[in-house]
């Protein structure tokens, strides 16, 4: 593993894993009997950083393919949960170090991309289709 954060969504606790080969989502509600809900295989890294944000999971890896989002809204009475690469617009982001949600404001800011060493922010007001408002580059983070 190389990165575990915990979620509270619609009554229950998940566990969002970035795992080697992929993202993870594991309902934790009874600690005892933890049940995986949600993989999707990626790019083998030993670096994925996970956020939930606003009924969303965010995924970042240096392994590329993107950021993936994943709409778990649905949970916990289906598990067949949408998924989606954001790979940018203006800015490639195939791949990134780390990032960070800023809750009271919808930002999401990447940090350590393939082509920005500082961050990347995004609006994710909607949490599908993020909209890139800048860059700060003077300093790798």
């Amino acid at each position: 593993l190389s990165e575990v954060r915990g979620a509270s969504h619609n009554g229950r606790e998940y566990a969002l894993v970035g795992v080697h080969n992929g993202f993870s989502i594991v309902d934790v509600t009874s600690p005892a009997s933890p049940t995986e809900v949600f993989f999707e295989a990626g790019a083998n890294s030993i670096w994925r950083d996970p956020f939930f944000h606003n009924g969303h999971a965010y995924c970042v890896t240096e392994g590329g393919g993107g950021m993936l989002i994943v709409d778990m809204n649905p949970l916990p009475s289906s598990t067949s949960l949408n998924s989606m690469l954001y790979t940018g617009s203006t800015y490639n982001i195939s791949a990134a170090h780390n990032m960070f949600i800023e809750s009271a404001t919808n930002k999401a800011y990447l940090f350590g991309t393939n082509d920005i060493d500082g961050a990347i922010i995004l609006d994710i007001s909607n949490p599908m289709n993020p909209v890139e408002l800048g860059i700060w580059n003077d300093h790798y983070i």
